[in-house]
């Protein structure tokens, strides 16, 4: 199996269980804690791909550029954590300090 799509089935993997699972156990409508769980998650996240690929001289390819592990983790974590924490936010009606159109 290609190694970026191990790396986006793991973010999504705990994406999912943050989301699914934590988040509405622990955090509820507090935004500072379901942000602080994103941390959680993406450090999660980050420490089993490095704990996987640390010592690997590797290069991913993100949007035709390539990056190292790190940053593909990082970014694509973001890329997917977008839009669930925006239907996170409008399912348990958190006020962000922005207003988003619907």
């Amino acid at each position: 199996m290609d190694i970026e799509l191990i790396v986006v089935t793991l973010n999504l993997i705990v994406l999912v269980f943050a989301y699914g699972v934590l988040n509405p156990t622990f955090s509820g409508r507090n935004l500072i804690k379901v942000l602080t769980q994103d941390l959680i998650a993406l450090s999660v996240s980050l420490m089993v791909v490095g704990f996987y690929l640390a010592n690997k001289q590797l290069s991913f390819t993100l949007l035709m550029v390539d990056v190292d592990w790190f940053w593909f983790t990082l970014l694509t974590f973001l890329a997917l954590k977008t839009p669930l924490f925006l239907w996170y936010a409008k399912r348990w009606n958190i006020e962000l300090p922005i207003h988003l159109k619907s």
